[in-house]
């Protein structure tokens, strides 16, 4: 799912930002229930992300995701209940 946002955002010229937050809240949310570190959740989206930007993408989008990845991340996994 999270991997589908992240394609439908840099792939798309109307690229939806608050989809593709949503899509890493619950992919936080869902790790840290598991009982996966904050480390590895943002180690595993980073290499995800990197997959899937690859190739001709919208640089635009690849810099609007890295500007706000690091804060969905701390703000999901320690203060967002689902």
């Amino acid at each position: 799912m999270i991997l589908d946002e992240v394609h439908a955002f840099v792939k798309t010229a109307g690229a939806d930002l608050q989809a593709l937050h949503a899509a890493v809240t619950r992919f936080v949310v869902h790790c840290r229930d598991r009982g996966e570190p904050i480390e590895r959740i943002i180690t595993t989206l980073k290499s995800m992300i990197g997959g899937a930007v690859r190739g001709d993408v919208d640089i635009r989008a690849v810099n609007a995701i890295n500007n706000h990845l690091l804060v969905w991340v701390l703000d999901a996994y320690y203060t967002h209940e689902l």
